[in-house]
């Protein structure tokens, strides 16, 4: 494994990527805005948009240096449960191939952004862990990147 960031699902709830401890901020809106903090005013949706901003960067992580290979020959393998999956399948930046909706019933392939993404659903898989694989260079021997990605709070669904 390459890297671990973490996200919480909690709307407004900031958390280090890094580190998954909470950013802590007044409880006023008002107060942030004039301290600097940060405050979140948007929609569950728009909140939600943000793991997969997340896993964008972990996309860019694994990616990092890959420049010679254009984003369509570029493979990524995302595995996660199936609420992290409704999650995802909300989103703007994911779209499905309408030429390959459904490969099978937990198996999903995809777009985020340009890259090409097989998504795979388990209800076995852990609920808050998501898997983001990479198949580039360095790795040509069949060995993939791999960076985690923990979704915290997610008691709220």
């Amino acid at each position: 494994m390459i890297g671990k960031y973490y996200w919480s699902r909690e709307p407004g709830k900031f958390v280090n990527k890094m580190t998954g401890e909470p950013v802590l901020i007044s409880s006023s809106s008002i107060n942030n805005a004039l301290m600097g903090g940060f405050c979140f005013t948007g929609t569950v949706r728009e909140w939600d948009e943000t793991l997969v901003e997340t896993i964008i960067d972990a996309c860019n992580h694994l990616y990092k240096g890959s420049s010679a290979w254009p984003n369509e020959h570029r493979f990524t393998e995302v595995s996660c449960s199936s609420d992290v999956c409704t999650i995802l399948m909300c989103s703007v930046l994911f779209r499905l191939n309408s030429d390959e909706l459904m490969v099978t019933y937990e198996t999903f392939v995809g777009k985020i952004m340009q890259t090409r993404v097989l998504m795979n659903v388990s209800k076995d898989w852990p609920r808050n862990l998501i898997k983001v694989r990479s198949w580039l260079p360095p790795n040509l021997d069949g060995t993939p990147q791999e960076f985690d990605i923990e979704v915290l709070d997610m008691k709220m669904i």
